[in-house]
């Protein structure tokens, strides 16, 4: 079910593409880790980055992504709630609007306002800067389970409204007001962008349940002892794991509900959960990404 990538082919593949080899070297201890698995009680954790939320109302879904990396966070609504969120979003991640600033254009400065809005400069650093538009070039595609079945839905360029943390760092110390991406940074504002993502959603409409996609968690054989009934394939069989969700595992727990997605060999499940909620707080999701 998990392939074993050969001594010999990664030493070859090193020969001309080191960086495909350290990729296979992954994909190996991945699949090590899967195999360990299956005998394995999974005890929770609580996931910090590298996960995906989605809060569905009577109006829609709005979605948080957080990256794995740690240095960005996504929102995603309908583009057809139009109401302007500019002080919604000022107030919560505690930013102001966006400025002219110097930018170090290959040792040259230009004049420069990287997005609409800007946080007060970290010193060393430079600011976090956070785009909100109709039109983004980051997007993200998110998962939540409609009627025993996965379903997915895209956000950015020109599908939705986006609000992101500019994810690239141009701090020099001749253009200070710079967009930074370190992660002690970035990761100050996770739990304030969880409060948006809450405060956006009740705007929008009702409350009625969270999904959150967890990345590699658990595998099929953890479902039952985790409390689990009522497994069901959806897509594949028991016999052999296709990737690339081509395999989909349907489980429940009350009225809690979880999908298991096949993926590639570094990300060989992902693990969607459903959890039906009319009310949502910071503490709770920060309860819910401890799984």
């Amino acid at each position: 079910m998990y392939n074993n990538i050969s001594s010999e082919e990664i030493n070859k593949t090193a020969e001309y593409d080191p960086m495909k080899a350290m990729l296979m070297v992954m994909a190996n201890s991945v699949s090590k880790e899967a195999i360990e698995k299956t005998i394995k009680i999974h005890i929770p954790t609580f996931h910090n980055s590298g996960w995906s939320i989605a809060i569905e109302t009577n109006n829609g879904i709005i979605g948080l992504w957080s990256c794995w990396l740690e240095n960005q966070f996504y929102i995603g609504y309908p583009i057809n709630f139009i109401t302007d969120l500019s002080n919604l979003i000022m107030n919560t991640l505690k930013i102001d609007k966006g400025m002219i600033v110097q930018q170090d254009y290959y040792g040259k400065l230009k004049p420069r306002q990287w997005a609409e809005f800007c946080s007060d400069r970290y010193e060393n650093f430079g600011r976090i800067w956070v785009d909100y538009n109709t039109f983004n070039s980051y997007s993200h595609d998110f998962d939540y389970i409609n009627n025993q079945n996965l379903k997915s839905i895209y956000y950015g360029h020109g599908e939705s409204y986006s609000i992101n943390i500019i994810p690239f760092n141009f701090y020099t110390e001749n253009a200070p007001d710079s967009p930074t991406n370190k992660p002690e940074i970035i990761q100050q504002y996770r739990d304030k962008f969880i409060e948006l993502l809450i405060l956006i959603a009740k705007q929008i409409g009702n409350i009625q349940a969270i999904n959150i996609n967890y990345g590699f968690v658990i595998v099929p054989e953890q479902l039952l002892t985790l409390g689990y009934t009522d497994m069901k394939y959806l897509k594949g069989n028991q016999e052999t794991r296709e990737g690339f969700g081509r395999t989909e595992i349907y489980a429940k727990k009350d009225d809690e509900e979880i999908i298991l997605k096949s993926g590639n060999s570094l990300v060989p499940w992902s693990s969607i959960r459903r959890i039906p909620v009319n009310n949502l707080t910071v503490e709770n999701i920060l309860e819910y990404l401890h799984f």
